[in-house]
């Protein structure tokens, strides 16, 4: 990766850092919330309308790659999501786009999902949370277990609810 960003630096002076693992996301995160943005490839046009044809068509190829890059991968969870968590995020939301909440701090939220969110989801996410929105990639079958779970607290929290008001109609009958 390094040997491909180094060439599209040459007449800049640059300092290159690599990082990997959790390491790589902490530092994305703290990027991202310093105001930060991927370009995108219409960008990249504008940026790069100066080079020689050849290199203009190499390096626009580099951004679309860039564009449809993998996101950080989450291979699995070891606790549900807590309560609080998933009272940030819309349900219906979730189920909507198929990803859930795994992780805030500060005002990042982690979600996790099998696929990017475009640039119109995130910010309807971003508007309905009122976070930033951090993406990472996970397996489908991880998403629907969190949904399912989720699903259950709901319910269990609707049951509780149900049974304290009949109890409270009860009470005051007598």
């Amino acid at each position: 990766m390094a040997k491909r960003i180094s060439p599209l630096l040459s007449a800049i002076p640059y300092e290159l850092q690599v990082y990997h693992g959790a390491t790589a996301l902490l530092v994305l995160q703290h990027i991202r919330a310093a105001g930060a943005r991927q370009v995108t490839p219409e960008e990249c046009d504008d940026v790069l309308s100066p080079l020689a044809p050849n290199a203009e068509q190499a390096e626009q190829a580099e951004c679309q790659e860039m564009s449809t890059a993998p996101l950080p991968y989450l291979a699995f969870l070891t606790d549900y999501p807590s309560p609080r968590l998933l009272h940030l995020f819309p349900y219906e939301l979730a189920c909507r786009y198929q990803c859930v909440p795994v992780g805030t701090e500060r005002k990042m939220l982690t979600l996790a999902t099998c696929h990017w969110l475009n640039r119109e989801v995130v910010a309807h996410l971003r508007t309905a949370t009122r976070r930033e929105i951090f993406q990472v990639r996970c397996e489908i079958t991880i998403i629907d277990e969190v949904l399912r779970y989720w699903q259950r607290t709901q319910e269990l929290k609707g049951r509780a609810r149900s049974e304290s008001t009949t109890d409270e109609l009860y009470s005051h009958s007598r």
